[in-house]
């Protein structure tokens, strides 16, 4: 059984998609189960319609380049390939930037609040660097991960989490 989780990330992506998109987007998948998330009625109505007969699936690229409208995501796709010797998740870090930009302020500070001055250090000692060989969107993964943490530090020290 394979399903899918988090259609609408954590409700932050009925800002930029409309709610028939996203549904389809999930559909398209040769899927067995859903869990969308829908918040509201207005969601329900919108992405319950009778005319989901076709399904659409978005590019990825399609995705990254609508949020590049409002902020600077990093075009992880979380393939997983990206795996650090340290065990430092960079997906998970890099998802949970991701949700600071998109509305959730306060609980993506927190998670990466959590770990990110570590894993930071221990990116900037790595030698190896097998997550930047692994990855095939060919992100500055070391580079990344330093901004991540000034932002954190610049939030968490200055208390301007909304």
């Amino acid at each position: 059984m394979l399903g899918v989780n988090k259609v609408y990330a954590a409700g932050t992506l009925t800002s930029f998609f409309n709610a028939k998109i996203l549904i389809s987007f999930a559909l398209s998948y040769p899927i067995s189960c859903a869990i969308i998330g829908l918040g509201t009625e207005e969601q329900v109505d919108g992405a319950m319609g009778k005319d989901l007969e076709r399904y659409d699936r978005l590019k990825f690229s399609d995705v990254i380049a609508r949020l590049e409208k409002d902020f600077m995501p990093i075009h992880c796709d979380r393939c997983q390939r990206c795996r650090c010797e340290y065990g430092t998740e960079i997906h998970l870090i890099f998802r949970q930037y991701n949700y600071f930009f998109l509305g959730k302020k306060y609980w993506a500070l927190r998670k990466l609040d959590m770990n990110i001055r570590e894993s930071a250090k221990l990116c900037r000692r790595c030698l190896r660097m097998t997550c930047l060989k692994m990855c095939p969107m060919g992100l500055d993964i070391p580079k990344i991960m330093q901004m991540i943490k000034e932002l954190v530090e610049i939030h968490i020290r200055n208390g301007t989490v909304l």
